[in-house]
């Protein structure tokens, strides 16, 4: 890579839906992501919670220009209207 990058990591917030491709999501927090948080912001990287889906979220910022791709193995940020998606 040519280029340096700046990650950004986008956790679901408490507004993610209650129901996924047919199937109920349990909305309850990850008990791991605290930990998470602690490590991204350990390496001085920054973090946000979206405020539903963190696809959405990425999406949102890409399609704006804030971002400039997203870095993820799921295919909703296509969805979402995400342009550059890395997988």
């Amino acid at each position: 890579m040519h280029s340096p990058f700046l990650p950004l990591f986008v956790f679901d917030g408490p507004k993610r839906p209650e129901w996924k491709r047919g199937k109920k999501i349990n909305r309850t927090s990850h008990k791991l992501i605290p930990g998470m948080k602690a490590i991204v912001e350990s390496f001085g990287f920054e973090w946000r919670t979206a405020p539903g889906e963190a696809e959405a979220e990425l999406a949102y910022l890409n399609r704006i220009g804030v971002i400039d791709g997203v870095l993820s193995d799921d295919v909703d940020n296509f969805l979402f209207g995400a342009i550059t998606v890395i997988r």
